[in-house]
């Protein structure tokens, strides 16, 4: 009933509560005593606050509720993930190193050297997995710090290029840049790492056929893009592609699912926009980096 027990008092404290919960307590200063039409008001207007907060606090538990199982779902897939990913790399060591221990006085020189070089690219790509991991673990605990600096989109694309040639084996990577570009404001390691991430995406989702890392300016942006020649994007995959664990191609589900988002992470990071499409020219997708040039927003 509150405190009209108290008719002496000059504060009247009526609580607000609902069937279900008790979210607080009003209190009115008041030099005279209330009539009843008074009162009524104030119970109508207190029963109608209680209702907004318990409202809220049901809004809230859901979204927590929500945000609890999306946490959990996404544990659940990154384990999935790992163990399905990294199963493959774990057996082509096994197998190679197990036929050198057993056979490798039998194996000629040539056979040897293969086997070695599969340990070697085997392993490579677990530990390109495991960085991926570990990059998606910094960004979302904050841990990653943006050092921006004037760069060359040219030095950017030519060091990419050259370290992602040995995934590329025998398909071509070619550059594309347009001359005198300016200076991007950019991480040199982010930006390394995003368009590499990229030109590993192009050549796990495309069968054949050139990956091509292109430089160019668009009003007050310089671009940086990475096109291929696969089968491009199904329609709704322009956004859906940079969220985790997302796998665009229906012709390649392998992947980690999380080279994509971390670009994206980065490219937040360096207030750059990433976008996806598909190419006009052919068949193929383009994935874009837009830097903004330094005086523009």
């Amino acid at each position: 009933r509150g405190a009209d027990t108290l008719p002496g008092a000059r504060w009247l404290f009526l609580p607000l509560r609902t069937s279900r919960l008790i979210s607080g307590v009003v209190g009115v200063a008041r030099v005279t005593p209330l009539s009843p039409a008074e009162r009524r008001r104030l119970a109508a207007m207190s029963d109608q606050v209680a209702t907004a907060m318990e409202r809220a606090h049901v809004a809230n538990a859901l979204e927590q509720s929500r945000v609890e199982t999306e946490a959990e779902r996404l544990r659940g897939t990154m384990l999935a993930s790992l163990s399905h990913d990294l199963r493959t790399p774990i057996a082509g060591i096994l197998g190679a190193a197990s036929s050198l221990r057993m056979y490798g006085d039998r194996h000629d020189p040539e056979t040897r050297a293969d086997l070695l070089a599969s340990i070697e690219s085997e392993s490579a790509r677990m530990q390109r997995y495991v960085e991926k991991l570990l990059d998606m673990t910094r960004l979302d605990a904050g841990g990653i710090v943006a050092h921006m600096e004037p760069l060359e989109p040219a030095d950017i694309l030519s060091a990419v290029a050259k370290r992602a040639q040995p995934i590329a084996g025998a398909r071509e990577i070619r550059l594309q840049i347009e001359s005198e570009l300016p200076l991007i404001d950019a991480d040199a390691t982010l930006a390394d790492q995003a368009v590499f991430n990229l030109v590993e995406n192009a050549l796990l989702h495309s069968q054949g056929g050139p990956v091509t890392l292109a430089a160019r300016r668009s009003g007050d942006r310089v671009i940086l893009e990475v096109l291929d020649e696969g089968s491009g994007l199904r329609p709704g995959d322009e956004a859906r592609i940079f969220e985790r664990f997302a796998r665009g191609s229906a012709l390649s589900p392998t992947g980690t699912g999380l080279g994509l988002a971390i670009v994206k992470g980065f490219a937040n990071l360096m207030h750059a926009q990433i976008s996806a499409a598909n190419r006009a020219d052919r068949n193929g997708a383009v994935f874009s980096l837009a830097f903004p040039l330094k005086g523009h927003p």
